[in-house]
Parts: C-alpha cells; structure tokens; sequence
C-alpha cells in the first residue's frame, strides 16, 4: 500500500513523467518476456546451441564429479542426454524454471497495462501485449486474411470468401510474363519489340507515337506506366514515345466496331455464308483494320 501511495503522488505530481516512466517499464518486461520466450523456444530445440548448453549443466550436476575430470582418458565418456528419458527430465527442469518467472511478469504487465488504460487516453485495448500478441493479427494471418473484416467463425459468408493477395499483382502480370501462369508465350512488350523489327525506322517512329490501349483490361492500376517504362527500357536511349489510353476502355473498342460497321466498306470485308462454305472457316479477306495473312 506504501509504494501504491508514492506511485499515486509520483503521477500527480508529474503526470506526464510518470507516464514516460510508466512505458518504459512496461516495454522493458514486453522486451524480457519475448527473450524468455525466444530461449524457450531454443531450448526445445535439441539441436540449438542454448539446448546443449543446458544440457551440459544438468550433465555436470548429476554427476558427482566435475565434467572435466569425467572424461579421462581410459574413462568412459558421458552419456547423459543420450537417451530420450535425459531429454525429458532437461524439459521439465526448464518448464519448471520458466512458468513461475512467466506468470509473475504477466501479472506485473498486467497491472501496467491496467494503468496506461486508465490514465493514458492514447493507450487502446488493442495495444494490449495479449491483444498484439493473438494470432489474429499475426503476419501470416492478416496477409492471407486481410485486416478487415475481422474473422467471425460464425460468419457463414467468410467462410466461402477467396482472398487474393499476391494474386491481384500476378493478374495483370500474366500479360507481360506469361510464364507465371505456366504459358509458354512472350509477352506483351517481347511481342512489342518483334512487331517494331519489322518495321523501317520511319515505321517504327510512326508505331512508338501512336500506342493506343484499349480493352478493360487495361484499365489495372499501373498498366500505361508499367507498359511506357517496359518499353522505354527495349529502345534506344532518347527514342520518343507515346502510350495513350483511350477514354472508355472496356467499352471503346465495341464502340469502334459498332462504327465501323456502318461503313460500306464492311460489305467488301465480310465473308459471306457461301464465302465461307466454299472456303472454309479459316478464309480471311484483308483490310486495314485486320492483320496481314501469311
């Protein structure tokens, strides 16, 4: 009650001292009970260097003699640990010695935690060392979980929810490397490059000025930065380029056919129904708005 007392006349007096003071110690047994926490997790490790340390020691007072005059030559070499029951006897001395130690600086943290909550208005229940330390907010569970909504196990729509993380990146990279979906293909700017070889250089000059993108796809966050900078770094230093992108993507090119449609050059393009029984399905009829056929 004496110290309680001094600790309530420290805070009056200087609250925000106290404060300061108050996480310091608060940090410094987070800081301890994390190591302790580490080394337990080393010492159940039989391999781990801190393990065999340990092992050691115990080795050493269990025999009556010292560990260095055990091993005189002609004298057999110790074998404490070699047998699984040695193991269990270490791990029960270790459990012992840590739960104690554990449960008094958890009951310490506790009563810090339970000070900074009522006197610290910046200091939440979520910066509880237990709330910070749950395994919902662990690394792997929010990256394969995502921060929002919390997880409700009786939530029958979060259990049949697919969430993506990586996979929104490797959607729209597909297009300039194929091979991370397992196609065998170029890519985007690779097919690029080889459509600019056929060209002279007046050709090329009029193709790099004139990239137009279209289609819904294209509409993925970065895509025109992502595609200008993928070229810029095919062609030579200073080479003017530019890479449009047209108003309406998903809808623009249906838009141009629609247009085009109107035309009468459409009649002159089409394959007829007799065009195509004669000729078969692969029959094309070339125009400007097509591909050449080789």
């Amino acid at each position: 009650e004496e110290l309680e007392r001094q600790d309530e006349e420290r805070r009056l007096a200087d609250p925000e001292k106290w404060l300061e003071q108050l996480k310091g110690k608060r940090q410094n047994l987070i800081d301890k009970i994390k190591a302790r926490r580490r080394r337990a997790a080393q010492l159940a490790d039989r391999r781990s260097h801190a393990s065999q340390m340990r092992m050691r020691s115990i080795a050493s007072l269990a025999s009556d003699s010292p560990a260095s005059k055990r091993r005189k030559r002609g004298q057999d070499e110790d074998t404490f640990g070699a047998d699984d029951e040695d193991w269990m006897i270490y791990r029960e001395l270790n459990r012992e010695d840590e739960s104690d130690d554990e449960e008094e600086d958890m009951q310490q943290l506790s009563q810090f935690e339970s000070l900074l909550l009522r006197h610290d208005t910046r200091f939440l229940p979520e910066h509880a060392f237990d709330a910070e330390s749950s395994p919902r907010d662990t690394f792997m569970r929010l990256f394969t979980r995502g921060a929002f909504p919390p997880p409700d196990p009786t939530d029958v729509s979060q259990a049949y929810q697919l969430h993506v993380n990586v996979e929104r990146a490797r959607v729209p990279e597909a297009v300039f490397q194929p091979s991370i979906v397992g196609l065998d293909q170029a890519g985007l700017v690779e097919t690029l490059g080889d459509v600019l070889k056929r060209f002279e250089e007046a050709g090329r000059k009029s193709l790099l000025n004139t990239i137009f993108l279209t289609g819904g796809f294209t509409q993925a966050p970065g895509f025109r930065t992502r595609l200008h900078s993928s070229l810029q770094s095919i062609l030579p230093a200073g080479t003017p380029l530019n890479v449009q992108q047209a108003s309406d993507p998903q809808l623009d090119a249906w838009r141009g056919a629609a247009l085009w449609g109107r035309k009468e050059t459409l009649k002159r393009v089409v394959v007829t129904r007799k065009e195509y029984d004669e000729y078969g399905g692969e029959y094309i009829k070339e125009h400007g708005l097509g591909n050449v056929f080789r």
